[in-house]
């Protein structure tokens, strides 16, 4: 499992490693947003400050 923060409202949820942090977040019950679920629109997109980003 991996622990991921959204800033700035600092907020915390898990995600496995086969989730996306997209379906991890929606999973949690956290507003997230989406349009395709799949990245391709961009409209989830964020930046990264620490860790790291696997495509698989």
């Amino acid at each position: 499992m991996y622990q991921v923060r959204l800033l700035p409202n600092n907020i915390t949820f898990t995600a496995s490693a086969q989730q996306t942090v997209l379906q991890a977040a929606l999973d949690a019950g956290i507003t997230f947003p989406n349009r395709c679920q799949v990245g391709a629109c961009a409209m989830c997109m964020c930046r990264k400050t620490s860790g790291e980003v696997s495509y698989q």
